[in-house]
Order: structure tokens, then C-alpha cells, then sequence
């Protein structure tokens, strides 16, 4: 491993051992996944429904949400692979039901809403959802690594 690579670890390490480094990049991870949500739900909604173009940019973007937080924001955590499973799929759920809901208040306040402004309601309710999950994540899912008990030295020493 070259220096700066090296560098690089220790940094995202060290980033990882504090909440507000872990509060940044969680942040990073999720305004990426936000984006690329909103992109894919605009890719997509030129074939589909809205309703499907909804569901299908969430499932993706939450499994690949998921995998980046357990690789680079919480990999220095244990993980709780039964909590994280069904963290994933809470989490889904509740991006697909808060999209849809963005998506019908829109419809309520403009008639015929271009698929532009449909994504921009959808990352409008994505912020809200980040901070729950962050939490949820950081205090259920993958919890603090427990650190060995120091080992006395039972030795006696030679003079």
C-alpha cells in the first residue's frame, strides 16, 4: 500500500471513530445515494409510472445505501446482520411511502408535474428520512466494538 493510500486509511479510520465524522460521511453516502436516486427516478419514469419509477430507484439506491454505510462509514462497528437486514428493509419501506406521499402532495399543488419536479419532491422527503436512519444505524445496528480487557502481567521480573 502506497503512502498516500496508507494516509488515506488512517484518515477515513480516524473520520470513523468520532460521531461527527461518522455524521459526515454518512452524509456524503447519503446526498450520493440521494442523487443517484433521483437521477435513476427520472431514467426510469420515462418508461414507467411514477409508483413503479418510485419503488424501483428505492429498492436499488437503498441496497447500495445500505452496503456503502457498512463498508465505509460504520466498518470499524460490530454489526448486527439481523438488525441491518431488517433495518434495510424498514428503511425502504418507509423511502417508498414518503416518496409517494412527496409525490401526491405534489400532484395536489401542480397539475401535471414533470418527472424533474417529482425527483425534486422525492429528495425533498429523502432529507428527512437521513437523520432517522443515521441514528438507527449508528445506535442499533452496528454497535460499539468491545475492546478486550487488558492482559496483566502476571510475570515477575528478573533482576
Amino acid at each position: 500500500m502506497g503512502s498516500h493510500s496508507r494516509r488515506a486509511a488512517e484518515l477515513l479510520g480516524g473520520l470513523r471513530g468520532h460521531v461527527v465524522g461518522q455524521a459526515a460521511m454518512f452524509t456524503a453516502v447519503g446526498a450520493a445515494t440521494t442523487l443517484a436516486n433521483a437521477v435513476l427516478y427520472v431514467l426510469l419514469r420515462g418508461t414507467f409510472s411514477a409508483e413503479l419509477s418510485n419503488v424501483l430507484s428505492v429498492l436499488i439506491t437503498t441496497i447500495a445505501s445500505s452496503i456503502a454505510h457498512r463498508r465505509w462509514v460504520f466498518a470499524d462497528r460490530d454489526e448486527h446482520p439481523t438488525r441491518m437486514h431488517l433495518q434495510t428493509f424498514v428503511v425502504f419501506l418507509y423511502y417508498c411511502a414518503s416518496n409517494q406521499i412527496a409525490l401526491w402532495l405534489l400532484g395536489l399543488a401542480v397539475d401535471t408535474p414533470s418527472s424533474t419536479a417529482e425527483a425534486a419532491a422525492v429528495v425533498a422527503m429523502a432529507l428527512f428520512g437521513g437523520t432517522s436512519r443515521f441514528l438507527a444505524l449508528r445506535l442499533w445496528v452496528f454497535t460499539r466494538r468491545r475492546r478486550p480487557a487488558p492482559q496483566l502481567n502476571t510475570e515477575v521480573p528478573m533482576c
